[in-house]
């Protein structure tokens, strides 16, 4: 695939320093890389109010102690009565969920994947 340099001003992800420095070169080929990063990064609670991080904290800090889901639903219907959301009891299940989705959200953390979509060689043609 050749390109012209007509071309290669028009793209907007390209700057015109690229260009002008393209001009300058003898090989009238460049290597077009498209590549993908993908991680979880932005999945932080940090956006949650302190109350809301105070309360996921405790669940976390209770599972990583041991206690069972029955034991963490106790002790959080014992301190806070209800849930933020729907003003009901804590139950089981949602506590489980809870720590379902830490665990999940950890994992992603730790993990990004590199990929190249498409790598090519292009040549620009003089005008």
């Amino acid at each position: 695939m050749s390109i012209s340099h007509a071309t290669l001003q028009s793209q907007s992800r390209w700057s015109n320093s690229r260009v002008i420095l393209l001009k300058d070169i003898s090989n009238p080929y460049i290597l077009h890389i498209h590549k993908r990063i993908r991680t979880g990064f932005l999945s932080l609670p940090s956006i949650y109010r302190e109350e809301r991080i105070e309360r996921l904290e405790d669940i976390w800090s209770l599972y990583n102690q041991g206690k069972s889901t029955t034991e963490i639903t106790d002790w959080m219907n014992e301190k806070y009565g209800t849930t933020l959301f729907t003003n009901k009891p804590y139950y089981k299940s949602l506590i489980w969920v809870t720590i379902d989705k830490r665990k999940k959200r950890e994992s992603r953390l730790n993990d990004i994947k590199v990929s190249y979509e498409k790598v090519e060689f292009l040549r620009i043609e003089n005008s």
